[in-house]
């Protein structure tokens, strides 16, 4: 075999294998894998419910988190209007909470809504 060939395999196996990437159904990582999820500074929010919302972060890497799934999944509450995420190294992640103020409700007929500062509308809940 002439050395221009052996080179041009070995980089051609070299492309394929660098360029390959598997992909399973086996979600849960060996390189830190989330094994906490802490949650602060909720105050209308169930932190449990919140909890089985981001149950599918268990197991996952904390290097690779999905920023736009978890997003979605935390947005859907109706009192968060920001949050932030701290990474604890080697199996934490905490999420701290930044919550809607309700300062009025407002009554239509059945319906309670509670208004916050920022003009936002949020659905009736019973707070303490």
């Amino acid at each position: 075999m002439s050395r221009a060939l052996k080179i041009s395999t070995l980089l051609s196996i070299f492309i394929i294998l660098s360029t390959y990437t598997p992909k399973s159904n086996n979600s849960k990582s060996y390189i830190f894998p989330i094994q906490n999820i802490k949650i602060e500074n909720n105050g209308a929010i169930e932190k449990n419910e919140l909890k089985k919302k981001l149950k599918y972060l268990l197991g996952k890497s904390l290097m690779f988190i999905e920023q736009k799934k978890l997003n979605e999944t935390i947005m859907k509450f109706d009192f968060i209007s920001n949050y932030k995420i701290k990474k604890i190294y080697p199996n934490s992640i905490k999420i701290i909470i930044f919550e809607e103020k309700p300062v009025a409700i407002y009554l239509e007929k059945q319906n309670k809504h509670y208004i916050s500062e920022k003009g936002k509308f949020i659905k009736y809940k019973k707070l303490s």
